[in-house]
């Protein structure tokens, strides 16, 4: 090498690891996606922690976020969240050898009592508590979750209800529990994935990573 290329060769800037192109496989074919593109793209308040993190679980889950099988979602000046659409649950779910449908409704008072009504259908004037959803597997009993809607529904900073949820609490709730119990029933499908009414800022800081693959 001439002293003309190694003195090129000393002074070339390395590339920079936002650059770098991660490529994995899904269902609907390859991907390949990089920090500077998750940002362009997807999410650009996003860190180079948040981006490669997002990286990792669409590489390790096999999501394609061109199809809009994950987001990368910024609340203010809180960590990036990570979340998935019923729909990738919904998909996932029916290829699976062991599933064998589910049933999901609402919680509403009843008197002194509650009801479990399948489907989110609500009556004017009647109070809605909750959601829940059974997930039926051959090889087990079925998994059962039950969700507060005190826990999940959506606020506003001021804490009044944000549009979604004064609009469709029934069906967010229902949402909700449809998706726990199908990450509880299926945890190899679903490990790290999350919708994201089940995520609010002060949350996201506790949800686990899983790792890369």
């Amino acid at each position: 090498m001439s002293e003309e290329k190694k003195s090129e060769a000393l002074v070339a800037p390395k590339p920079k690891l936002e650059d770098n192109i991660i490529v994995w496989d899904t269902d609907k074919g390859e991907v390949k996606l990089s920090v500077a593109l998750v940002r362009m793209y997807f999410c650009p308040e996003a860190t180079t922690v948040e981006a490669m993190t997002f990286l990792s679980i669409c590489k390790y889950q096999k999501l394609n976020p061109w199809l809009r099988e994950a987001y990368l979602i910024k609340y203010g000046n809180f960590p990036a969240a990570i979340v998935v659409g019923k729909d990738t649950f919904s998909k996932r779910a029916v290829r699976h050898p062991l599933y064998q449908g589910f049933h999901a409704g609402i919680i509403l008072k009843v008197g002194e009592g509650m009801e479990r009504r399948e489907g989110s259908f609500q009556a004017k004037g009647e109070e809605l508590l909750g959601g829940w959803c059974k997930v039926l597997m051959k090889d087990r009993e079925p998994i059962l979750a039950e969700v507060s809607l005190a826990e999940y529904e959506g606020r506003t900073k001021e804490g009044d209800l944000n549009r979604t949820w004064r609009g469709k609490s029934a069906t967010m709730i229902r949402k909700v529990a449809y998706v726990q119990a199908h990450r509880e029933a299926m945890p190899e499908e679903f490990e790290g994935l999350y919708d994201e009414a089940e995520i609010r800022p002060e949350d996201v800081f506790e949800l686990p990573r899983p790792s890369s693959g």
